[in-house]
């Protein structure tokens, strides 16, 4: 859910030896609970929050303590206690901010006072952004999905929510976790030590406090996969350019003054947040926030985001967050529903003893025993008491979890899901067999049926069984597919076999063989679907196909952090084929089907060309290395295995091919080698970036076979390929080269960075795009394409005006329209 939800922000408690219970309720002057209070013990480090009840609980050892109880708009709450030698309860209501500046009118002309309260905020914002270098801190971590409402089925595929009812209505995520967090600039390194999941008693939480810091002092506020671009702070420097504010009143609190200011967008679709900020008279530093954004300000997936924060004094000079909250709300193509996120740090420790090395490419491990915790432990360190309906959903899942086990009800199940029904016809047949962890998936006529003018109507149909394998955490594949055109009347079969393994080191082995036809470019430049509309409406067909008898094996491992490589070799015995069908539905004058060979063929031995078909029949044997390096590559350890994240350095590749000749009779004499980088990152408000670039070139060129040349992704189609590597004006196969190449992609969505500040166009939510593609070889010297389009239409529609441009300064230009998410 991480994608989809994305805030995980949580709060922690941690309890010490002979320390006695303290407990109690929060509510407000007329009894109703205030959700989230935070309730810490001054000086201690330790403390809690009350759940969306009101009530709350923490352990502190036998002794005098003074309490403090905070929630955002509402007058802090001290009180002095005697801790022990029994339990105790301690009910507590606070009441509404003593304001001392009430709702203030500003004259004419005039300036809102909190308008220089925001200054003297911006002005102290580095002060307090690099105030600690260094810090340890405990939290806990607490995580609830919620889904209100969902489709039934979805073309004709029933919708099955795990944790949800029959009307796919309820909690379908509940985690806690307990760690300690670690931070020293600009490093950190969190550590699991509890995990606990509803309904997944041998599962790990996913929560955790490194992924979702938010620090309202840095200009730029990441929301990572719910928006393309970051949001402002309200003390960002550029402030004042996106926001308007309001004095709302004042209050002391402590004897300090806080000013209690509205922040509001200049434009509502500017990305800002909608809310109040609290801040504090002389120290200017921020005291607690409460603030919003909505689909409006550039959220994707979700319409609303609220957070709030509570800072707390670690010390005399020092204040950080000791209660941060998230809770968001979705609605998207029929699912509804709504959830929370949030973190109580306490314990906190600034410059703690750490090891010199405790840093490194490791940012969070999770302990192996972390999900052995008991009850008791949960009800000792739980820093957030539970509410009803999570001790239920915890107590039912948790109650089940062995009877939705057992194979009994795992047939019952299967025999139900595995009933066949005349929509899979359409859509697809799977058949399983959970308890050991088998399936069985056999393609539908939507993506069986095809149609080319080498093999005329064409039946495709495509088989996966699937073994996961519980002792390693991998899995074993085999894959088939047939294939049969009743123009070309010819049969044709392949199988496959994939291996997991070592999710360490993300050990992989795959296998194919066969009789099959495949496209001269192995990237699949035009899709099975797009050619067959293309042939049948359009006259034209793209697609060049060979026959291709095969035999492939491909090892792929993490040698090291960062470092993974790949080996193939690959086998074929290469056929030429010819068209059978001219059918179309739309006969346009003046335009025919052209052969099913590819233009290019130069420098192609006699030995390989057949003036009729452009291919004779041959044999290559290639072997392919390739090396990927992510630089400063971080990674998250897991019981379960290892997560790359990606670091702030690009990755570099380095791929390496060899036409052996003579084993099986191979032909092919050739080495060619390619190294390259790619990026992507974040620019903040002006969206995201994604770039890649490379230089490749024939070492050695005694024999290339065309399948072996080197074949670029062009499109000739209406629909774009791959806007991150592909050319979208770009003939198939004309500019393939057997000579050194350059090309390089550079893809920007400025997630409405531009369209935002139309009237008009910002109600539409579109984002824009922008990219640029280059390319040069010997016989196509500069060539570059320019394009700029618009994306979120309909959510998941972008259209593209592309214009391409070379050293004949031959101008083309064209739509290219993409669908997907």
């Amino acid at each position: 859910m991480r994608s989809t939800v994305l805030i995980l922000v949580f709060l922690l408690y941690s309890s010490a030896v002979s320390a006695i219970r303290l407990s109690g309720h929060v509510s407000d002057e007329k009894g109703l609970p205030l959700p989230f209070t935070s309730v810490y013990a001054e000086g201690t480090g330790k403390g809690a929050t009350a759940n969306s009840d009101g009530d709350w609980f923490f352990d502190l050892p036998e002794g005098a303590a003074t309490l403090t109880f905070r929630f955002v708009g509402y007058k802090a709450l001290s009180r002095q206690v005697t801790v022990g030698p029994k339990s105790q309860v301690i009910n507590v209501s606070l009441l509404p901010e003593a304001t001392m500046l009430k709702e203030l009118t500003v004259t004419t002309g005039g300036e809102d006072p909190a308008y220089a309260i925001i200054r003297h905020a911006q002005k102290m914002r580095k002060t307090y952004l690099n105030q600690v270098d260094e810090f340890k801190c405990r939290a806990y971590l607490k995580g609830l999905g919620r889904m209100i409402s969902a489709p039934k089925k979805i073309l004709g595929e029933k919708v099955e929510i795990e944790g949800a009812d029959s009307n796919n209505a309820g909690i379908f995520y509940l985690s806690e976790a307990v760690s300690d967090y670690y931070y020293k600039k600009p490093k950190e390194k969190e550590v699991m030590i509890a995990s606990k999941t509803s309904g997944k008693p041998r599962g790990f939480s996913w929560n955790n406090y490194r992924g979702a810091r938010f620090d309202f002092y840095k200009p730029l506020i990441d929301m990572g996969g719910v928006s393309k671009r970051g949001f402002v702070s309200p003390v960002s420097p550029s402030a004042m350019l996106y926001y308007r504010f309001h004095l709302i009143e004042s209050f002391k609190e402590r004897g300090i003054m806080v000013h209690k200011i509205e922040v509001e967008p200049r434009r509502k679709t500017d990305p800002a947040f909608t809310g109040t900020i609290y801040i504090q008279e002389n120290t200017w530093r921020i005291h607690s926030l409460n603030l919003e954004v909505t689909r409006s300000s550039g959220l994707e997936y979700v319409d609303t985001v609220r957070m709030k924060t509570v800072y707390i004094p670690v010390n005399d000079s020092i204040w950080l967050p000791g209660n941060q909250q998230a809770y968001y709300h979705f609605d998207v193509f029929g699912f509804k529903g709504n959830g929370y996120a949030y973190a109580s740090l306490t314990n906190y420790k600034i410059t703690p003893k750490l090891e010199k090395k405790f840093f490194g490419s490791e940012v969070m491990t999770v302990l192996p025993q972390s999900n052995k915790k008991t009850d008791a432990f949960w009800d000792s360190v739980r820093a957030v008491p539970l509410t009803v309906a999570e001790i239920k959903d915890y107590h039912v899942k948790d109650s089940i979890v062995i009877l939705r086990s057992s194979e009994t009800y795992l047939d019952s199940i299967d025999r139900k899901g595995n009933k066949f029904e005349m929509m899979n016809i359409i859509n697809g047949y799977s058949w399983n067999n959970s308890f050991h962890h088998r399936s069985t998936s056999v393609s539908g006529l939507l993506g069986a049926v095809t149609f080319n003018t080498v093999e005329g109507l064409v039946l495709n149909p495509d088989i996966l069984i699937s073994k996961r394998l519980d002792t390693t955490y991998g899995r074993t594949e085999f894959s088939g597919a047939l294939r049969y055109g009743f123009s070309g009347k010819q049969l044709y079969g392949q199988a496959g076999y994939l291996h997991t393994w070592n999710p360490i080191h993300y050990n992989r082995l795959e296998m194919s063989a066969g009789r099959y036809v495949a496209q001269f470019n192995n990237q699949d430049p035009i899709s099975a679907l797009v050619n067959l509309q293309y042939t049948l409406f359009n006259e034209q067909n793209f697609m060049k196909h060979y026959e291709r008898r095969y035999v492939n094996a491909t090892w792929q491992r993490d040698l090291f952090n960062g470092f993974v490589t790949r080996l193939t070799a690959n086998f074929e015995r290469r056929l030429p084929l010819e068209n059978t069908n001219k059918y179309t539905f739309n006969n346009i004058k003046d335009r025919a089907f052209t052969a099913n060979n590819p233009p290019y063929q130069h420098n192609v031995p006699d030995s390989l060309y057949d003036p009729a078909l452009a291919m004779a029949p041959h044999n290559s044997f290639v072997i392919t290395a390739n090396f990927q390096y992510r630089i400063g590559q971080k990674y998250m350890s897991r019981p379960d295995g290892r997560i790359n994240i990606r670091g702030k350095y690009p990755v570099l590749s380095l791929n390496y091919r060899r036409g052996i000749p003579g084993i099986f009779n191979s032909v092919a004499d050739f080495d060619v080698i390619r190294i390259g980088v790619r990026d992507n990152f974040n620019l903040g408000l002006i969206g995201h970036l994604h770039y890649e670039a490379g230089y490749g070139t024939y070492l050695s060129k005694a024999v290339v076979p065309f399948a072996d040349a080197k074949h670029f992704l062009g499109n000739r189609t209406l629909y774009a390929v791959n806007r991150a590597n592909g050319y979208q004006l770009l003939d198939y196969y004309n500019y393939s080269t057997t000579n050194a190449w350059v090309e390089a992609h550079c893809l920007h969505n400025f997630g409405g960075f531009i369209l935002n500040k139309i009237p008009l166009m910002r109600r539409l939510h579109f984002t824009e795009n922008a990219y640029f593609n280059y390319l040069n070889t010997k016989s196509l010297n500069n060539y570059m394409e320019l394009g700029v389009g618009l994306g979120n239409i309909m959510k998941i529609i972008s259209v593209d005006y592309v214009r391409s441009f070379n050293r004949q300064n031959n101008s083309v230009q064209g739509i290219r329209v993409s669908v997907g998410l």
